[in-house]
């Protein structure tokens, strides 16, 4: 999987400067119009398959930061439960947000909600050339590992509750008829937008 992570680099500014006021939540359905706009602007070699499929089949395990005007930017993570790891497949923020500390205060739920569910390593790929992105993980205590393709691999150890790790259990998959009806529902929502927006 071609993982790409764009993100704020720096927490906000002394003196008050940048965005203010970020709730960090899980998404619902009523955000996937707006969470696909994201992939858009912040993802743009996935394609539009692709983006429906991570909203749809890893809703559970996306996690939105929420300004007054909205979300500006999430991440995603998938659960390796035989690993022990939380593998962090996305972060992103809008590119009016950069250097605001959005991305910051993604990473640390991320790993927060990491711990929280047991697991006992953050996990993920950058890519190589993404220099920004090195020095952000890197500053934030990630450590490099080796090269994998075009990428650097990097991890994290996190600081688990035991009682969490024993009472970890795999993210619910949801039945086909639930699935197949919410990709409907996503196809109509995201395509009245497209219409709309074309008047």
């Amino acid at each position: 999987m071609n993982t790409r992570h764009q993100e704020s680099t720096a927490p906000s500014p002394a003196n008050g400067s940048g965005v203010e006021k970020i709730r960090i939540r899980k998404i619902s359905w009523m955000d996937w119009r707006r969470l696909t706009e994201l992939f858009r602007e912040i993802f743009p070699e996935l394609t539009d398959q692709q983006i429906s499929h991570y909203i749809l089949q890893y809703e559970d395990t996306i996690v939105a930061a929420e300004a007054r005007e909205g979300i500006i930017g999430f991440y995603h993570f998938i659960p390796r439960h035989d690993e022990g790891t939380a593998w962090l497949n996305y972060l992103g923020v809008i590119s009016s947000c950069y250097r605001s500390g959005v991305g910051t205060q993604l990473l640390q739920d991320y790993e927060e909600r990491a711990a929280s569910m047991g697991f006992r390593l953050a996990e993920f790929d950058v890519l190589q050339h993404n220099q920004r992105a090195i020095k952000f993980y890197e500053k934030h205590g990630y450590t490099r590992l080796y090269p994998v393709d075009n990428k650097f691999r990097y991890r994290k150890t996190l600081a688990t509750d035991v009682r969490a790790v024993a009472d970890s259990r795999p993210i619910r998959t949801r039945p086909y008829l639930e699935r197949w009806g919410r990709r409907m529902l996503y196809l109509l929502l995201v395509g009245l937008s497209l219409w709309f927006a074309s008047l």
